[in-house]
């Protein structure tokens, strides 16, 4: 999918959510630097149609896989706060900070019986799924050489895999590669496996959506 499509259904998103829940006072808008076209969105959705004090703001660095220094971090905030156009965010958080993910196991307990029961039961169900597990955090996307549309393209072969509707996936496929980044112009560099926080085995899926989608 081109980047403006994307800012133009994140921006349908954030209209909806304003116009449902702000009356009921939910007021927090969460968007990421790494989070494809939603900065952009926020902003002709929001910030330029809502007074600045009728909402609170919060956006992300990724600072362990695109801002490994503090040059790089100011950058990223910056771009970030551009992007926007609210003038300052009132919340700055931390992609998988690792202190902050030590901290609260300090009082750890682990699962109960019947918690481990709904979690084997989920098991078993997404166990018969065959579709991938890609929740196109686009993590994957960030300084692709390609410039492959991994999400997309796997929302597009999951149509086949989940629902069995061949003619839709290959739609969606081509809709999303139409100008270029096809599943087969991966060059196998490994580098998406290192960047997904599911490890997924983004380079043997791209070879299925290949051999599927594109003969």
């Amino acid at each position: 999918m081109k980047k403006s499509g994307v800012i133009k259904r994140r921006k349908k998103d954030v209209r909806l959510f304003w116009e449902r829940n702000s009356k009921a006072g939910f007021t927090y808008f969460d968007t990421a630097y790494v989070y494809l076209g939603s900065e952009a969105a926020a902003r002709k959705a929001l910030v330029e149609r809502y007074p600045r004090d009728s909402f609170t703001l919060a956006t992300k660095l990724n600072a362990l896989m695109t801002a490994p220094t503090e040059k790089a971090a100011k950058k990223q905030f910056y771009t970030s706060l551009e992007r926007i156009g609210a003038g300052y965010f009132d919340y700055y958080l931390l992609h998988a900070l690792m202190e902050d993910n030590l901290s609260y196991m300090k009082q750890f307990e682990p699962l109960n019986e019947e918690e481990q029961s709904i979690i084997r039961e989920a098991q078993k169900i997404l166990g018969k799924s065959s579709a991938i597990p890609c929740t196109a955090c686009h993590y994957c996307t960030e300084g692709r050489p390609k410039k492959i549309p991994i999400p997309e393209i796997f929302s597009a072969m999951n149509k086949q895999l989940g629902n069995g509707q061949m003619a839709e996936a290959v739609s969606d496929y081509r809709k999303a590669t139409g100008s270029g980044g096809r599943a087969s112009e991966c060059i196998n560099c490994g580098q998406r496996e290192r960047a997904c926080p599911q490890r997924l085995k983004v380079t043997d899926y791209l070879k299925q959506c290949a051999e599927k989608l594109e003969n």
